[in-house]
């Protein structure tokens, strides 16, 4: 009896254990379409070969941000709305904030406040970017320049946001807006469309951009240096670092839908990660602080 017993424990030890390591690898949230068609957060480990749904709620998500622990996104809806989703359960907590129609949303890296591009006059090609905090006060106007100020995204440190500003026309060029003198400076000039940016720790950039003909990942060093980092008739777009700054995950129309994939940086190797029919988009990694720890 007490062997039984000792070696039931050992199997729920183990399948504990198990189910602990599955979460936290779960190292990618991404977007796709749920059984009722709306884009939904789901999440997969690095090489692709565990998938998750976490949200179910019937409206369209469009942006993605991961909490500082690594247990929780932060989601902003099509229509302005702010969701806390949790890995565990995937339980939706509506964040209430007193402005409304916000869009492409990030979360700082301590998780206290969002940028996000706005429009508060009646043309959709007039969006600045905003600062708040997650409990509604101290809203901060980072821009007011001409046209549109969109996709913000921070620097790891929280001291710089990068962003893309355009008229509508041929051109979208990235900027990078320091946060504490207010300070903005123009990274790219007048080529062509680029969009997507993020920042690794060292400074690096990568981003999608149509400058060569097709719309490819290019990557921008702290130097200012570019390199073309894929070469493909396809759409590559909305990359997104590893930790340790080796690869980057993205989307990608290689196979017709927009699907996952990443790109190790070294050697050049791509590796699908999504082959679903109705696409998915907006691959987000855990950021490094959160990295092997257990959402459980």
């Amino acid at each position: 009896m007490k062997a039984l017993l000792k070696s039931n424990v050992v199997i729920v030890t183990c399948a504990l254990l198990w189910c602990a390591c599955v979460h936290a690898e779960e190292d990618i949230a991404y977007l796709a379409p749920g059984k009722q068609g709306y884009w939904q957060v789901w999440v997969m480990d690095t090489q692709g070969q565990q998938h998750r749904q976490l949200t179910h709620s019937a409206f369209d998500k469009n942006s993605l941000s991961w909490f500082p622990d690594g247990k929780r996104l932060l989601v902003n809806g099509s229509q302005g709305e702010l969701h806390e989703v949790g890995l565990t359960g995937g339980k939706e907590l509506p964040i209430t904030m007193p402005l409304k129609g916000f869009i492409d949303a990030s979360l700082a890296p301590d998780g206290k406040s969002v940028v996000f591009s706005l429009s508060t006059s009646d043309s959709v090609d007039d969006n600045n970017l905003w600062r708040l905090p997650l409990d509604g006060s101290d809203q901060q106007k980072l821009t007011n320049m001409r046209h549109m100020q969109h996709e913000p995204r921070w620097h790891p440190d929280g001291k710089t946001v990068y962003f893309l500003s355009g008229d509508g026309g041929e051109a979208h060029d990235i900027w990078a807006l320091d946060l504490i003198s207010g300070s903005k400076r123009q990274l790219t000039f007048n080529s062509l469309y680029n969009f997507d940016v993020v920042a690794d720790t060292k400074g690096r950039l990568v981003f999608s951009s149509n400058r060569a003909g097709n719309y490819d990942l290019w990557l921008r060093e702290s130097n200012g240096k570019l390199k073309q980092l894929t070469t493909d008739a396809a759409l590559d777009a909305a990359p997104s670092w590893s930790p340790k700054g080796d690869a980057v995950v993205f989307q990608s129309t290689r196979d017709g839908a927009y699907n996952l994939w990443r790109l190790t940086l070294e050697s050049g190797e791509l590796t699908q990660l999504t082959q679903f029919t109705s696409g998915a988009r907006k691959p987000l990694w855990r950021p490094q602080s959160a990295q092997g720890k257990s959402v459980l």
